[in-house]
């Protein structure tokens, strides 16, 4: 049955989902309902008999005539493609459409079979805006966001993570995230270095996590950052996303003040706080088996040294002897802190003897004159000391007490000497 044969083909084709129409190449002469709703109109009347084109935009209209123009024998199809047209009100449409050589009431015509597709080419265009703009906003994000696959290969990278990755990034993409690791260095919070299993593989069987790394690329500097990844996709489509903020900073100021809390100013020696917690952690210790010494120490005569030349010079002289003072403790066992003007106390373990000898050493440390200005200072130091043995019940105040009683002991003495507390043999140096 061909087009035009009989009242049951129009029947048919009327009601059809898809805009169905007949044209000779130059005029329309049938067009369905859906053909109508198309094109904006209500009736048959408003089409048939006008020309083709009329209903054809511009851009489409030379590749409508060559598609019909290949059609030269009954039955020929061409093969789909999309073309616009105009409605009654001059909007654009988009369509899919197939030609179809036919006969149209004797005479040779072509069936036209075109699918409404401005609803998809809109969806996609806002998809595409979308997928733009989150593009954009990626793009310009401080923070530095990678996608890479199970296999570990990089799939899409902003600039911020190339730039603290220091890589290039049209060269990271499509490049092994193991490269970077095998070249560089990353490194956990906890000090233990990530392998690539741990980077790219545990993530995917696990939930979404945050973390801290340190990462030491071949390019660039060392760079704290902290991480969230999560799994993105399903199948062979499934992707790691892992977002980073550099926290370098952060954590520079974090250890500045951390370090500033413990610390003394001036001599950049371990401050009162931290010294008594050296000494709290070594009474502490569990199965204590030797000595720990407490040697509270004062410099002599630095009030005058601030009132002849100036407290600038004082604090230079505390300096320089806090240095000396430091330079001669053993590494490993021993601890000395400012913990008052020109006051110091060290935590040694040790027996006696060997507190005798650090003490010796601290005396020893000041000998040398110290250069200020156009004099030769020399600063001395008087020495409290107090052994604690093993099951020593004493606090940290008790001993902090009887070190300070026995470093005045040597203060009123005569300065430049160590006594040891009163429980113990005294001994003079």
């Amino acid at each position: 049955m061909q087009p035009g044969d009989d009242d049951g083909w129009q029947l048919l084709v009327d009601h059809h989902p898809d805009a169905i129409c007949v044209h000779d190449g130059q005029l329309l002469l049938f067009a369905n309902v859906a053909a109508l709703n198309l094109v904006g109109v209500d009736s048959a009347g408003e089409v048939v008999g006008r020309p083709l084109l009329q209903f054809v935009d511009a851009t489409s209209a030379a590749a409508l005539i060559e598609r019909i123009a290949g059609l030269t024998q009954l039955g020929d199809t061409s093969a789909p493609s999309v073309m616009r047209l105009l409605d009654a009100d001059g909007s654009l449409r988009t369509v899919q459409a197939q030609s179809v050589r036919t006969r149209w009431k004797g005479e040779n015509a072509y069936l036209a079979i075109m699918r409404d597709m401005t609803a998809q080419e809109m969806a996609e265009a806002t998809a595409r805006r979308a997928e733009q703009r989150f593009t954009e906003v990626v793009e310009a994000l401080i923070d530095g966001v990678v996608v890479h696959d199970r296999r570990g290969y990089i799939r899409s990278i902003n600039p911020a993570g190339a730039a603290i990755l220091g890589v290039d990034v049209h060269d990271a993409v499509g490049s092994s995230i193991r490269t970077m690791i095998d070249e560089g260095r990353i490194r956990r919070a906890d000090g233990v270095l990530i392998t690539p299993f741990d980077l790219h593989r545990r993530p995917f069987t696990s939930a979404p996590s945050r973390y801290e790394l340190e990462l030491t690329p071949p390019r660039g500097q060392t760079t704290w950052v902290r991480c969230a990844t999560s799994v993105i996709g399903d199948g062979a489509e499934r992707h790691l996303i892992t977002s980073f903020t550099d926290i370098t900073a952060e954590r520079d100021a974090t250890a500045r003040l951390q370090y500033q809390a413990r610390h003394d100013a001036l001599t950049a020696l371990p401050n009162r706080h931290d010294i008594l917690d050296t000494l709290s952690a070594a009474l502490s210790e569990q199965d204590r088996h030797h000595d720990i010494a407490v040697l509270y120490i004062d410099l002599d005569k630095l009030k005058a040294v601030n009132d002849t030349y100036g407290h600038s010079v004082g604090d230079e002289v505390l300096r320089i002897a806090a240095r000396r003072l430091a330079s001669v403790l053993p590494p490993g066992s021993s601890s000395i802190g400012r913990v008052g003007g020109d006051e110091f106390v060290a935590v040694v373990s040790g027996g006696s003897c060997a507190a005798g000898d650090l003490a010796t050493s601290l005396h020893q440390s000041l000998d040398s004159p110290i250069p200020v200005r156009d004099a030769q200072l020399v600063v001395r130091a008087s020495i409290g000391a107090i052994r604690v043995p093993p099951g020593d019940t004493r606090t940290v105040d008790q001993l902090l007490r009887d070190a300070d009683i026995a470093m005045y002991q040597a203060k009123d003495s005569g300065g430049n000497r160590t006594i040891f507390a009163a429980q113990d043999p005294i001994v003079f140096w």
